[in-house]
């Protein structure tokens, strides 16, 4: 078996008329229909005026934000969808689900984004059905409960980041830190 990984930016969307990326998450959103209207949000900017200077700024963050896909023998198994820094969503195909894939994928977004050097810090809102998941991954849970029950998850060499834009005391965080090293 085969597998690869694909980023799919949003840049796309407002770039071209007719993206990858664009098909990909209008498919997604109708498997998961409450999923919100990235494509609809960026495309809409397009009509709207603007700098050339707001324009790099806008194509840079939207280079950053979009899908990376794992694949496995061309078969599409399991997408995260990055919004600002933000794991807005993983999904995992039906048929590939409890095989290990998201935990994969979380991995492979976290070497992308952290280790390659294309953010200081990732972060997902996490439901408590997925909390195994993001901890299968080696994750950790930072942040106060949601009031929907999610909690923000973050790779560990990213919570004095997360805390310091939270404005949060991340002695505790240190501590548990601390003792998983043991």
């Amino acid at each position: 078996m085969t597998t690869s990984y694909i980023f799919y930016p949003f840049a796309d969307i407002y770039t071209k008329q007719n993206s990858k990326s664009k098909s990909l998450y209008n498919a997604l959103r109708l498997i998961v229909p409450d999923m919100p209207d990235f494509v609809g949000q960026i495309e809409a900017l397009r009509s709207v005026p603007i700098s050339r200077d707001d324009l790099e700024t806008r194509l840079i963050r939207y280079s950053i934000n979009g899908m990376y896909c794992l694949y496995q023998d061309k078969s599409l198994v399991s997408v995260a969808v990055l919004q600002d820094y933000t794991i807005d969503r993983i999904i995992t195909m039906p048929k590939f689900r409890r095989q290990g894939h998201a935990v994969r994928l979380l991995n492979e977004v976290r070497t992308q984004m952290i280790e390659k050097g294309k953010a200081k810090s990732v972060f997902s809102p996490v439901n408590p059905e997925a909390f195994p998941v993001f901890e299968k991954a080696g994750w950790v849970k930072v942040g106060e409960r949601a009031h929907d029950g999610s909690y923000d998850y973050t790779p560990p060499e990213c919570v004095a980041h997360y805390n310091r834009i939270a404005g949060m005391d991340i002695r505790p965080w240190l501590l548990y830190l601390f003792t998983l090293q043991v």
